[in-house]
């Protein structure tokens, strides 16, 4: 279920799109002028605003233009439609826009519409969150700053490893049992053009000594 505001000072209009939309199991709250409706989106939040173009006061363009910062997607609705308006309301950020009269199906169809494409877009900037955080985390991990080891033999090794991250060719890492081996090996990885792609270990010892061939 979705909370949905509607702003329209006609009466009827306003009452027909909120009991079509409830019929669908949204939360619709209808109002009849713009500074009425920007009011409750300080009080609440909603999913989707649908809003007249032409009202007294607060027109639908100016309505719009103040809940685009509320990351709210918008509906425009006029019986005063035109090409060029819709054109201008889309450009102003409108998800959609419909002309007067229209049948309850049509506005339940661009409300489905429009709340869809919200889920898909909160959905990808979640998972570009996440990504973010995760690369940021394995940044933080193979980061050479953050690896132990201040001796100059050491920072010999993170110089190497500066000068081998960027080569296309094979690396070879050698050192005793619990030396660090598969960090470096990684921090190689991190700080190379194939950064983005995957890390895959190999425990060798594991393999017969045919098959490691």
């Amino acid at each position: 279920m979705s909370r949905i505001l509607v702003i329209d000072d006609h009466e009827t209009m306003r009452s027909g799109v909120r009991v079509a939309l409830e019929r669908k199991g949204h939360d619709v709250l209808s109002v009849a002028d713009g500074a009425t409706g920007l009011a409750h989106l300080d009080k609440a939040d909603f999913d989707l605003v649908i809003t007249d173009y032409k009202m007294d006061g607060l027109d639908g363009l100016a309505v719009l233009d103040k809940v685009q910062a509320l990351d709210i997607d918008v509906i425009v609705m006029t019986a005063h439609g035109s090409v060029d308006l819709a054109v201008e309301a889309m450009k102003r950020g409108a998800v959609d826009f419909v002309s007067k009269p229209f049948s309850p199906d049509v506005i339940q169809l661009k409300v489905d519409k429009a709340l869809s494409h919200r889920k898909m877009r909160v959905s990808r900037d979640r998972l570009k969150e996440e990504n973010t955080y995760l690369k940021t985390e394995i940044d933080e991990r193979f980061n050479f700053g953050k690896m132990i080891g201040s001796d100059p033999s050491m920072q010999g090794v993170f110089e190497r490893v500066k000068k081998a991250a960027p080569i296309n060719s094979a690396v070879l890492v050698l050192g005793e049992s619990g030396t660090g081996k598969e960090l470096i090996a990684r921090a190689i990885h991190q700080a190379s053009p194939r950064c983005d792609g995957p890390f895959v270990k190999v425990n060798c010892g594991a393999l017969p000594k045919d098959l490691v061939e």
